[in-house]
């Protein structure tokens, strides 16, 4: 009886231990997006500046990102239509990053170091986005 109730413990053990180490929750990808915009109108007056901050949950491999004219970044396809007006898409993720491809552009973005990106849509007489992307473990 002894003996089987080590056995068990061991066996108990184990289980525990390959669930702590392999079988663990994965952290979810999280892109964060902090959206820089300013600009002058065609008489020079100040049309305003600012920053917006929010987070685009669940980025996988092949997740498309798009910009539409509201300068919100999404994954969101709001027509068929803008199927080809993507802004960032995702090639592949591992432990060193993900690999995205930006307008020809193939690169990997490390984890947690902010690069900028320029709005695909720029205006001569207003305001215009800078985009600091950000990816996460989270």
């Amino acid at each position: 009886m002894r003996k089987e109730r080590c056995i068990a413990i061991v066996l108990v053990m184990a289980i525990l231990t390959a669930c702590f180490s392999g079988c663990a929750k994965e952290k979810k990808v999280v892109l964060k997006v902090r959206a820089v915009y300013g600009g002058y109108g065609v008489a020079g007056q100040d049309l305003g500046s600012g920053e917006d901050k929010y987070k685009i949950k669940d980025i996988q491999e092949g997740t498309v990102i798009y910009e539409y004219l509201d300068n919100v970044l999404t994954t969101e396809l709001r027509s068929e239509s803008a199927k080809d007006l993507w802004f960032l898409k995702v090639e592949s993720i591992d432990d060193s990053g993900v690999k995205v491809v930006a307008r020809e552009y193939s690169f990997l973005m490390r984890w947690d170091v902010e690069t900028s990106f320029n709005s695909s849509f720029h205006i001569y007489d207003g305001v215009n986005y800078t985009y600091y992307l950000t990816f996460t473990k989270e």
